[in-house]
């Protein structure tokens, strides 16, 4: 028979895995149950309900994540990740667009040179370009440089971890969150069989406040658990 604690209050913290991989900093994991009720009312006179059915129609869970570490954005974004290493990349052919960026098809490491060259001939940086991460500003009154000039660019390029986004299929996951009660101190241990993440509907990329991503999705009914135990998910508390 479970302890009867007449008054425990909770404020909940703790580490949610993914997968067995710590999904970073969480400040709200919540499930919603969902259920349909059938009644069946009272014909024999003084109205109301002769009984009633609750069916379980959905198990939802939802987790507000501080952490935009690259496998929770894949996870929400169904994204594949593509690991590029950095390397030298020489005289890459660029066409000069004044007063514009001009996207080079690798991240620059801007600690390392940048060199561009018509021809044989380098162009000097200083008054007719610069660089960025994502590729070269032309300046709009360029010295050395005329709008659609074929130029090339050398550079090292930055690694990185690329995600093709919206590539992969739906997959499960097991999610576990290895709780506390931080009233009470007391743990909790909470395991979800069978975990499908939606896709998200929102990415933050420029914000004021540190962003916050919310990873949401079915919990799934795993049949292969035996009777009397749960389908959908458990939790273990300290007494």
């Amino acid at each position: 028979m479970p302890v009867v604690k007449e008054n425990e209050p909770f404020i909940g913290s703790g580490i949610g895995y993914l997968d067995g991989r710590d999904g970073g900093n969480f400040s709200e994991i919540n499930f919603a149950i969902e259920k349909e009720t059938k009644p069946l009312k009272n014909y024999r006179g003084g109205g109301g309900n002769a009984a009633t059915h609750e069916r379980i129609t959905g198990v939802r869970l939802s987790m507000k994540v501080h952490s935009a570490g690259v496998e929770n954005l894949a996870l929400m974004l169904r994204a594949k990740v593509d690991n590029k290493v950095s390397e030298a990349v020489t005289d890459q052919p660029i066409t000069a667009s004044l007063g514009r960026l001009v996207s080079t098809p690798h991240m620059i490491n801007t600690s390392q040179p940048v060199t561009i060259k018509d021809g044989a001939t380098e162009i000097a940086r200083e008054g007719n370009f610069d660089v960025s991460a994502a590729g070269i500003i032309f300046n709009m009154n360029a010295a050395a440089i005329t709008d659609a000039m074929a130029l090339t660019v050398s550079y090292t390029s930055q690694g990185a971890d690329v995600l093709q986004v919206l590539t992969e299929s739906a997959i499960e996951i097991p999610v576990v969150i290895d709780g506390v009660n931080d009233y009470t101190g007391k743990p909790h241990v909470v395991k979800v069989h069978r975990f499908k993440p939606d896709i998200a509907t929102a990415l933050s990329l420029i914000t004021e406040d540190f962003a916050e991503y919310n990873l949401e999705g079915e919990v799934l009914a795993d049949s292969t658990k035996g009777v009397g135990k749960s389908q959908f998910f458990e939790k273990a508390v300290a007494n």
